[in-house]
């Protein structure tokens, strides 16, 4: 592909996608310099504490998706076991930005793509489908 071509010497500044499907993983030096801005469907967030995240490949995405948090599974069943009510479950969901969702990295993406604005730029590319 053109663009890992480009990546590899080290002359790609930024990659920004708004896929999702992650792809780009496969282009080891461009997958360096990619921003993911809707997310990324090989990352799984808990729902109730967002900083617990999960990578996983693709063969275990199903086993994974919408399943108990190990870490909160284990505390859900230590408080049963001392008698006390239950929390709520956490789930794992794909660390994707659905529509209306504020986005967790917003703050990150616009420090990378500010620090990118004040250099010069020589080129720019369009991921077109």
């Amino acid at each position: 592909m053109f663009i890992e071509e480009v990546a590899r010497p080290g002359r790609l500044r930024r990659h920004y996608t708004q896929n999702i499907d992650c792809r780009h993983n496969k282009l080891a030096h461009l997958s360096q310099n990619t921003i993911w801005l809707h997310g990324r469907a090989d990352t799984l967030v808990c729902h109730l504490n967002p900083s617990h995240m999960k990578k996983v490949a693709p063969g275990s995405f199903r086993q994974w998706v919408m399943a108990p948090y190990p870490l909160y599974k284990r505390e859900t069943q230590k408080q049963a076991r001392a008698g006390k009510r239950r929390r709520a479950q956490a789930v794992l969901r794909t660390k994707v930005l659905l529509y209306g969702e504020p986005s967790p990295d917003e703050a990150k993406i616009t420090a990378v793509f500010n620090d990118d604005l004040a250099q010069p730029v020589d080129a720019l590319s369009a991921d077109m489908p």
